[in-house]
Protein backbone atom coordinates (compact mmCIF):
# COMPACT_ATOMS: atom_id res chain seq x y z
CA UNK A 1 0.00 0.00 0.00
CA UNK A 2 1.32 3.44 -0.99
CA UNK A 3 0.97 6.04 1.68
CA UNK A 4 1.72 9.81 1.31
CA UNK A 5 2.99 11.92 4.40
CA UNK A 6 2.39 15.66 3.91
CA UNK A 7 5.03 17.44 6.19
CA UNK A 8 3.72 20.35 7.65
CA UNK A 9 7.32 21.48 8.62
CA UNK A 10 8.86 24.19 6.55
CA UNK A 11 12.40 22.46 5.20
CA UNK A 12 14.68 24.05 7.68
CA UNK A 13 12.75 22.03 9.89
CA UNK A 14 12.55 18.83 7.96
CA UNK A 15 14.41 16.69 10.37
CA UNK A 16 11.48 16.88 13.32
CA UNK A 17 9.34 14.12 11.44
CA UNK A 18 12.54 12.38 10.74
CA UNK A 19 11.17 9.99 13.90
CA UNK A 20 7.63 9.92 12.06
CA UNK A 21 8.96 8.83 8.69
CA UNK A 22 11.53 6.15 10.40
CA UNK A 23 8.37 4.54 12.33
CA UNK A 24 6.11 4.50 8.92
CA UNK A 25 8.70 3.14 6.96
CA UNK A 26 8.64 0.16 9.53
CA UNK A 27 4.99 -1.18 9.12
CA UNK A 28 4.93 -4.09 6.94
CA UNK A 29 3.57 -3.86 3.75
CA UNK A 30 3.79 0.12 2.89
CA UNK A 31 5.60 2.33 0.65
CA UNK A 32 5.78 5.83 1.51
CA UNK A 33 6.16 9.07 -0.73
CA UNK A 34 7.01 12.58 1.18
CA UNK A 35 5.21 15.95 -0.34
CA UNK A 36 5.69 19.42 1.52
CA UNK A 37 2.69 20.96 2.44
CA UNK A 38 2.43 23.67 -0.61
CA UNK A 39 2.09 20.12 -2.85
CA UNK A 40 -1.06 20.77 -4.49
CA UNK A 41 -3.77 18.02 -5.02
CA UNK A 42 -6.93 16.82 -4.95
CA UNK A 43 -9.45 14.03 -3.59
CA UNK A 44 -9.49 12.40 -7.04
CA UNK A 45 -5.81 11.73 -7.10
CA UNK A 46 -4.87 11.30 -3.62
CA UNK A 47 -7.54 7.72 -4.54
CA UNK A 48 -6.19 6.93 -7.82
CA UNK A 49 -2.23 6.61 -6.10
CA UNK A 50 -2.86 5.98 -2.22
CA UNK A 51 -4.18 3.88 0.85
CA UNK A 52 -3.54 5.96 3.31
CA UNK A 53 -2.44 10.06 3.95
CA UNK A 54 -0.29 11.24 6.80
CA UNK A 55 -0.46 15.15 7.86
CA UNK A 56 2.86 16.22 10.08
CA UNK A 57 3.61 17.71 12.82
CA UNK A 58 5.38 20.62 13.72
CA UNK A 59 7.78 21.72 16.26
CA UNK A 60 6.58 23.70 19.24
CA UNK A 61 8.19 27.33 18.00
CA UNK A 62 5.81 27.77 15.09
CA UNK A 63 3.49 30.67 15.16
CA UNK A 64 -0.14 30.71 15.76
CA UNK A 65 -0.96 31.51 11.84
CA UNK A 66 0.46 28.38 10.53
CA UNK A 67 -2.37 26.21 11.98
CA UNK A 68 -4.34 28.48 9.62
CA UNK A 69 -2.59 28.08 6.78
CA UNK A 70 -2.31 24.58 6.91
CA UNK A 71 -5.85 24.44 7.43
CA UNK A 72 -6.56 26.35 4.64
CA UNK A 73 -4.83 23.81 1.90
CA UNK A 74 -7.05 21.17 3.35
CA UNK A 75 -10.36 21.64 0.91
CA UNK A 76 -9.63 18.29 -0.51
CA UNK A 77 -10.46 16.46 3.23
CA UNK A 78 -13.49 17.08 2.69
CA UNK A 79 -14.49 14.85 0.10
CA UNK A 80 -11.73 12.32 0.22
CA UNK A 81 -12.46 8.78 1.61
CA UNK A 82 -8.57 7.44 1.71
CA UNK A 83 -7.92 7.24 5.55
CA UNK A 84 -6.33 10.14 7.05
CA UNK A 85 -4.32 10.71 9.96
CA UNK A 86 -3.31 14.52 11.26
CA UNK A 87 -0.70 14.33 14.12
CA UNK A 88 -0.47 18.21 17.03
CA UNK A 89 -0.62 20.82 14.11
CA UNK A 90 -2.36 17.85 11.44
CA UNK A 91 -4.83 17.55 13.98
CA UNK A 92 -5.39 21.24 14.67
CA UNK A 93 -5.85 22.35 11.01
CA UNK A 94 -8.09 19.50 9.89
CA UNK A 95 -10.17 20.19 13.20
CA UNK A 96 -10.38 23.97 11.28
CA UNK A 97 -11.25 22.71 8.18
CA UNK A 98 -14.19 21.45 9.55
CA UNK A 99 -15.10 24.07 11.77
CA UNK A 100 -13.57 23.02 15.11
CA UNK A 101 -12.97 26.18 17.58
CA UNK A 102 -9.22 26.95 17.95
CA UNK A 103 -7.88 26.81 21.76
CA UNK A 104 -4.52 28.56 23.10
CA UNK A 105 -2.04 28.03 25.84
CA UNK A 106 -5.09 26.68 27.71
CA UNK A 107 -4.72 22.71 27.16
CA UNK A 108 -0.83 22.86 26.42
CA UNK A 109 1.06 20.09 27.01
CA UNK A 110 4.87 19.25 26.69
CA UNK A 111 6.36 15.76 27.73
CA UNK A 112 5.18 12.11 28.14
CA UNK A 113 1.13 12.06 28.62
CA UNK A 114 -1.18 9.59 29.65
CA UNK A 115 -4.50 9.76 26.80
CA UNK A 116 -7.12 7.99 28.56
CA UNK A 117 -10.18 6.22 26.10
CA UNK A 118 -13.55 8.01 25.87
CA UNK A 119 -15.79 5.19 28.15
CA UNK A 120 -17.49 3.18 25.55
CA UNK A 121 -15.07 3.17 22.83
CA UNK A 122 -14.57 0.40 20.57
CA UNK A 123 -12.79 1.93 17.59
CA UNK A 124 -10.21 -0.39 15.75
CA UNK A 125 -7.49 2.88 16.00
CA UNK A 126 -7.15 1.47 20.09
CA UNK A 127 -7.12 -2.10 19.17
CA UNK A 128 -5.44 -3.87 21.79
CA UNK A 129 -5.02 -1.04 24.12
CA UNK A 130 -7.01 -1.10 27.24
CA UNK A 131 -8.28 1.92 28.93
CA UNK A 132 -4.97 3.94 28.69
CA UNK A 133 -1.99 4.45 26.99
CA UNK A 134 1.15 6.55 27.33
CA UNK A 135 2.54 9.30 24.59
CA UNK A 136 4.73 12.55 24.23
CA UNK A 137 3.03 15.94 23.47
CA UNK A 138 4.75 18.31 22.07
CA UNK A 139 1.95 21.59 22.00
CA UNK A 140 0.65 24.50 22.72
CA UNK A 141 -2.54 25.22 20.67
CA UNK A 142 -6.09 22.61 21.07
CA UNK A 143 -8.81 22.10 18.82
CA UNK A 144 -12.59 21.87 20.30
CA UNK A 145 -14.09 18.85 18.54
CA UNK A 146 -15.58 19.53 15.63
CA UNK A 147 -19.52 18.38 14.85
CA UNK A 148 -18.30 15.90 12.34
CA UNK A 149 -15.87 13.96 14.51
CA UNK A 150 -16.24 11.93 17.54
CA UNK A 151 -14.36 11.83 20.32
CA UNK A 152 -12.04 9.38 20.95
CA UNK A 153 -9.56 9.55 23.71
CA UNK A 154 -8.42 12.38 26.00
CA UNK A 155 -6.06 13.31 28.49
CA UNK A 156 -6.85 15.37 31.67
CA UNK A 157 -5.39 18.18 30.51
CA UNK A 158 -6.56 18.60 27.07
CA UNK A 159 -9.95 17.42 25.48
CA UNK A 160 -9.30 16.58 22.03
CA UNK A 161 -6.50 13.88 21.87
CA UNK A 162 -7.99 11.49 19.43
CA UNK A 163 -11.11 12.15 17.24
CA UNK A 164 -12.33 10.43 14.10
CA UNK A 165 -14.64 11.93 11.46
CA UNK A 166 -18.53 10.04 11.86
CA UNK A 167 -18.59 8.78 8.41
CA UNK A 168 -14.78 8.08 7.12
CA UNK A 169 -11.13 6.68 8.84
CA UNK A 170 -10.30 10.61 9.01
CA UNK A 171 -8.17 10.79 12.18
CA UNK A 172 -6.95 13.22 14.41
CA UNK A 173 -4.03 12.99 17.12
CA UNK A 174 -3.41 15.83 19.22
CA UNK A 175 0.33 13.97 20.73
CA UNK A 176 2.90 12.44 18.64
CA UNK A 177 2.40 8.86 18.00
CA UNK A 178 5.63 8.65 16.34
CA UNK A 179 7.28 9.68 19.30
CA UNK A 180 6.76 7.19 21.93
CA UNK A 181 6.00 3.24 22.10
CA UNK A 182 2.28 3.20 22.51
CA UNK A 183 2.33 6.00 19.48
CA UNK A 184 3.97 3.21 17.24
CA UNK A 185 1.01 1.13 18.31
CA UNK A 186 -1.72 3.70 17.06
CA UNK A 187 0.33 4.18 14.15
CA UNK A 188 -0.15 0.55 12.66
CA UNK A 189 -3.70 0.61 13.64
CA UNK A 190 -4.10 3.11 11.68
CA UNK A 191 -1.98 1.36 8.47
CA UNK A 192 -3.95 -1.73 9.02
CA UNK A 193 -7.72 -0.01 9.28
CA UNK A 194 -6.20 1.47 5.49
CA UNK A 195 -5.08 -1.24 4.10
CA UNK A 196 -8.39 -3.26 5.28
CA UNK A 197 -10.19 -0.08 3.51
CA UNK A 198 -8.27 -0.40 0.02
CA UNK A 199 -9.26 -4.02 0.21
CA UNK A 200 -12.75 -2.98 0.30
CA UNK A 201 -13.02 -0.89 -2.59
Amino acid sequence: MNVLVVNNAEPEHNGFNVPLHRALEKVEGIRVDHVEYRTPFTADQLARRYGAVVLSGVPLDYPLDTIYDRAGRLDWLHDSKVPTLGICIGHQSMGLAFGAELRSAVEAESGTITINRVKNTQDDILAGFGASLTAEALHRYSISVPTEFELIARSDVCESQIIKRYDRSQYGMQFHPELSRDGHRLLGNFMAIAQQHQQQQ
